[in-house]
């Protein structure tokens, strides 16, 4: 695939509707689209394929729109979405938008419209500054979750282990309590145990220990305090 491809993934019930956006978009050659009807396939496809951009309705079949923008965070996809919405539900969104998505569009609207909204929203992803964070030798790209070097082959980072990394690296060397680094990670879901945080802080060891690399993460237990050692 050419990598100025976009891969945009369209979740709506409604197949006609989802139909004319998928054949409005696949006219410009340089998106790639996938439309699926149901949320939970949706969120599945979302973790694996990461496309560059989700448009998502709200009244899906089995879950929420909102439900499907909640699990993929969670998973750690940091793209945009746009909501789409019918105009009765448009008050009721506006709070969610820049903290679960980033923008809706209402039904009905005119081709043009979405296809303004479908390229704002893409070059506001692909014009993110700050999605490289440099610790030490290693050079961190926080929307692909890989860590690379000079000096050593590229390697890739699970979901979970990335935005830990993230949380440590943006607190700039400023010690995280556990439970405030779980509720970093986990979007303040304060269901997940400290424990699984720690697991998951260990399978992050463990993936810079097999790429030949020295633990990057210090932990206090004494005072359960997270640190980066880069």
């Amino acid at each position: 695939m050419n990598t100025n491809t976009r891969l945009i993934l369209i979740v709506e019930d409604v197949s006609s509707v989802r139909e004319n956006i998928k054949r409005l978009l696949e006219k410009n050659p340089q998106y790639r689209v996938i439309a699926v009807a149901f949320g939970r396939e949706a969120v599945t496809l979302i973790l694996n394929k990461r496309p560059d951009l989700v448009i998502v309705d709200l009244g899906l079949p089995d879950i929420s729109g909102h439900e499907v923008i909640r699990q993929i965070r969670l998973g750690g996809y940091k793209r945009n979405v746009i909501i789409l919405t019918a105009n009765k539900e448009a008050s009721s969104i506006v709070q969610h938008i820049g903290h679960d998505a980033e923008d809706y569009l209402t039904k009905p609207f005119e081709n043009d419209v979405l296809l303004a909204y479908v390229k704002k929203n893409l070059q506001q992803t692909f014009s993110t500054t700050d999605q490289i964070i440099q610790l030490g030798k290693y050079t961190f790209d926080t929307f692909h979750n890989t860590i690379s070097g000079e000096c050593f082959k590229t390697f890739d980072l699970k979901p979970v282990g990335s935005k830990i990394l993230e949380a440590l690296a943006r607190s700039k060397h400023t010690f995280m309590r556990d439970e405030v680094l779980r509720d970093e990670v986990y979007n303040g879901d304060s269901d997940i145990e400290v424990e699984t945080l720690r697991r998951n802080v260990d399978r992050l060891t463990l993936i810079f220990r097999a790429n030949g690399h020295d633990n990057i993460i210090s932990y206090r237990p004494e005072r359960k305090l997270y640190d980066l050692l880069v």
